[in-house]
Parts: structure tokens; sequence; C-alpha cells
């Protein structure tokens, strides 16, 4: 059964061998309620969330690139710079998508336990399959489309500031990149259900780490990115082309959501009374 099993489970005893060779070792066989329910169920939950993510955080800064290769005629000019994009995976997206894969939790154990039908996500695979992985997919090539051509358009070549600074295409590039970082850093925010401390740190130090990062380079005479991040940071068009991209943006996450709970009215009514059971528990430990 262990060789078969998706999942191999072992309950100890004094002549049990599957415990040894199991994926998982119980003590009781009343464990295995809990271990399934509880455990199993936000486990695939929070692995099928983080590897759809994965694939998210790697589509949607490869998107620009792509729109970017029709608008140079394909050249092979590389369209950011080797040194920030070197830290995207390591530093300005990594953390947020890590605390939630171990903190987030979507309802609390009674719940769990008690409302069967919270048990058929994982067991249906109704988180990580061929239309989930379409929609992580199509999700940021589309926020793509505008992180690129508004940046393109409001921070063209042509663009000249009132101090006779011409804009270059590495502020044009940069600023699409701290759009990705931007949008990729909310997006975790937005797809869990327990928003706590350690995950808003984890997305301010990545959006905080591209920002020192940044203006160091910047400030780098012999370096491509050299004055780049004042012109960027002082130019009215950064400012509100952030607002637009960020807003149409955070409305696709958002509305997609939103729109998945409307066609889904019995997962509603769990969510409320899980709401309901976790204010009760509170006002017990108070």
């Amino acid at each position: 059964m262990l060789v078969t099993a998706h999942v191999g489970v072992g309950i100890k005893g004094f002549e049990s061998q599957a415990a040894r060779v199991a994926e998982f070792a119980i003590g009781e066989f009343r464990f295995l309620r809990r271990l399934m329910c509880v455990h199993g169920r936000e486990a695939y939950r929070r692995n099928s969330t983080l590897l759809s993510y994965v694939i998210y955080r790697n589509m949607i800064v490869c998107g620009p690139v792509i729109y970017y290769g029709f608008l140079s005629a394909f050249s092979g000019t590389p369209m950011y710079d080797a040194t920030m994009i070197s830290l995207y995976q390591l530093m300005y997206a990594t953390l947020p998508v890590t605390f939630y894969a171990i903190f987030d939790r979507e309802f609390c154990d009674e719940s769990l336990l008690t409302e069967k039908d919270l048990y058929k996500v994982g067991r249906d695979n109704q988180l990580y399959n061929i239309r989930e992985f379409a929609l992580w997919l199509i999700n940021p090539l589309l926020q793509a489309v505008w992180n690129f051509y508004l940046i393109v358009y409001s921070m063209d070549s042509n663009f000249v500031t009132t101090d006779g600074h011409c804009n270059s295409f590495w502020v044009t590039a940069q600023m699409s990149f701290w759009m990705v970082i931007l949008v990729c850093n909310v997006k975790e925010v937005i797809v869990a259900f327990n928003i706590n401390l350690l995950l808003l740190l984890g997305v301010l130090q990545g959006i905080a780490f591209f920002i020192g990062y940044y203006a160091y380079l910047s400030s780098l005479t012999d370096y491509d990115l050299y004055y780049t991040f004042e012109f960027m940071f002082t130019t009215p068009n950064f400012y509100w082309s952030t607002f637009l991209i960020f807003i149409m943006s955070i409305f696709v996450d958002i509305g997609a959501r939103n729109l998945r709970f409307m066609l889904m009215p019995r997962y509603v009514q769990l969510r409320r009374k899980d709401k309901r059971i976790r204010k009760r528990k509170t006002k017990l430990n108070l």
C-alpha cells in the first residue's frame, strides 16, 4: 500500500515496520483525522499557491522582456540591468512567499475538522490543475502589457525634464522592473488569508532593498545606471504611471478573487462561519 499510495502514513507500534518507511508516522490512529483534514489540507493549499506563485513571479518579469523584443526588432539588447536582475529571486520577491508557505492559515482547526466540504479542495485537486496553471500563467502576461507599454509611452526617449535632462532607456527599463517588484510583492498579500506582521515586513524588505540598491548603483559615475535613480524618482510621470499600473494590476487580482467567491456561495458561508468561530475563541481567551 505504501508503494501505490500518494503519501504513506504509518502507525507506530511494537511490530510496525510501516512507520519506518512511511512519509509520516503517527502514534495513534485518532491522529489521522487531524493529519489529513488540517495539516494535509493546508499543506496542499499552501504548496499549490507556492508553486503557482513561482510561475507568476517568473512570468511577470519575463513579460516586459517579451514585449520589448517586438519593440527592439529582437535585436538581443538586454532590457534589465544584469546586476539588478541577478538579485530578483534572492532579495526582491522571496520573503513574502516564504512566510506565506509557512504561516498562512485559511480556516481554523475547528472548521477544518467539522466541515467536510473543505477537504474536497485537495481531494478533487481544485488548486493545482491545468485551469489554475493557465490562469496563473495568463495573469502576469496580461499585467505585463500595461506594465511595459504604459511606461514606454510615458517615459519615452523624447521626454525632457525641466532641468534639461533627457530620459534614457535605462530609466524606462528600471521603472518597469520597479513595477514588477511592487506588484509581485503585493500579489502575495492578496492571495494570503492571514496578513501578519512577517508577511508585511517581507514585502517592505523586498521593496526597500530594491530602492536602496538601485540608489547605490545610480551613484556610481562609471555605471550604466548613473543618475537614473534621481531622474526616475523626481519625474511626475513616474508617480502617475506607478499609480495607474498598480491600480490596474491589483484590480485584476482582486476582481478575479471576488468573482470566484461569487461563484462559490457555499465557500463564502464557510468563511463567515469560520470568522465567527475565531471571534468566539478570541473572547474566550480574553
